[in-house]
């Protein structure tokens, strides 16, 4: 059982029958595992990213569109319910525009 799990039935519910239980099961189960934890949303946040990264120089094949379309609703949902965990810090300059 996962230690920083707070509530599991979120997860497993967000996970019954879903697209991506079926068809990339060892997300779904690492998900599952770190729930509740900075990890679970710096992986979220990680295999949701289209950017290269130094360790994808030429960044990543990526998931089809219904598994990336419930990664992306997983990671609002983590969000939601564990907005104490920040993975970065916000930027204090988004929305303000530059006039010079």
């Amino acid at each position: 059982m996962n230690p920083f799990n707070a509530n599991l039935d979120v997860i497993k519910e967000a996970l019954d029958d879903s697209f991506l239980s079926k068809h990339y099961s060892h997300v779904a189960l690492r998900i599952e595992w770190m729930w509740g934890s900075k990890e679970c949303m710096e992986y979220l946040e990680n295999v949701c990213a289209y950017e290269d990264t130094p360790e994808r120089p030429y960044g990543r094949k990526g998931f089809e569109p219904k598994a990336f379309y419930e990664l992306r609703k997983l990671l609002e949902l983590h969000k939601q319910h564990y907005p104490e965990i920040r993975t970065k810090e916000p930027d204090i300059w988004v929305g303000v525009s530059h006039r010079g």
